[in-house]
């Protein structure tokens, strides 16, 4: 095949065959017709010279009086025939085009796929490094609640602590507050008794006196005065005479006067007060 011959397609072969496209394409796959070259897709392509020559072979080869095929063809269906070669031609041309568009969809779909995961995975880092931050910062604040709630728990033990002592101390200060008031009061008592025992010798002082021979002693005397003349009846009376006295004291002024002349002589004189300790010391015998 010469370089410089025109090469014509399958459409352009069935214009020059006046036939179909299909009828063109059926006498190449049966090897009625020779393709002279394809095209880069396997389309094949044909030689002008090379159609006149298979048309007139064509024409030879028909009965006498019989229209040729492709006279046949051409006469009878070629508005029909045109018709289907270009709706042939659209319905090409429209696959191809809609394989192109599905194509092109495909790879808009792949590539925005791609940026979402990689848009994904950029998000998913940061939100990795946000929570791991936060989580450190979480850590932290739990240690430093769980110090100061030690520290808490230790203060609340010295307050208790110290509290308890306070309790302790304040017991022990009205412990002895009440055990000195008690003192106190005993010894109020006790003075309160003397003095009973005082007025008691102050008023006998001038029957006492004239009765033992311890000279003149006024009634009116004061206690200085009486209590000189107590030390000098304690010191030359004895127990039977002091017994003596508070049994006087008693007969004439009552039994409180002679318990009160008692308490002073127990307070005064050695042997009344010896035995006065021995009575508070002895045990007391049960009475029946």
């Amino acid at each position: 095949m010469d370089s410089s011959e025109e090469l014509l397609s399958v459409k352009e072969a069935a214009l020059v065959l006046g036939v179909s496209e299909a009828t063109v394409r059926r006498w190449v796959a049966d090897g009625e017709l020779r393709a002279a070259s394809q095209t880069p897709r396997g389309g094949p392509l044909f030689v002008r010279e090379e159609l006149e020559a298979f048309a007139g072979a064509r024409a030879a080869a028909a009965p006498p009086g019989a229209p040729s095929a492709v006279a046949s063809s051409a006469a009878t269906g070629s508005e029909g025939v045109r018709l289907a070669e270009r709706l042939a031609d659209s319905l090409l041309r429209y696959s191809d085009g809609e394989r192109t568009a599905v194509e092109r969809e495909r790879r808009s779909w792949l590539e925005q796929r791609t940026a979402d995961r990689l848009m994904f995975e950029q998000l998913r880092a940061g939100d990795r490094v946000h929570l791991e931050a936060v989580v450190s910062g979480l850590r932290e604040t739990n240690a430093l609640l769980i110090g100061q709630l030690q520290q808490a728990r230790a203060r609340v033990s010295e307050l208790e602590a110290r509290s308890e002592e306070i309790v302790r101390t304040r017991e022990d200060l009205l412990n002895e507050r009440a055990f000195r008031d008690l003192m106190v009061e005993k010894e109020r008592a006790e003075q309160k008794r003397m003095d009973a025992g005082l007025r008691t010798l102050q008023d006998y002082a001038p029957v006492v006196a004239a009765k033992f021979g311890l000279g003149s002693v006024e009634a009116s005397a004061d206690v200085v005065s009486t209590l000189k003349l107590g030390e000098a009846v304690f010191a030359k009376l004895s127990l039977d005479d002091l017994l003596a006295v508070q049994g006087l004291i008693t007969e004439k002024h009552g039994e409180q006067a002679g318990l009160q002349f008692q308490t002073l002589c127990e307070k005064m004189h050695p042997v009344m007060r010896h035995l006065a300790e021995q009575e508070k010391g002895a045990p007391k015998d049960d009475q029946n």
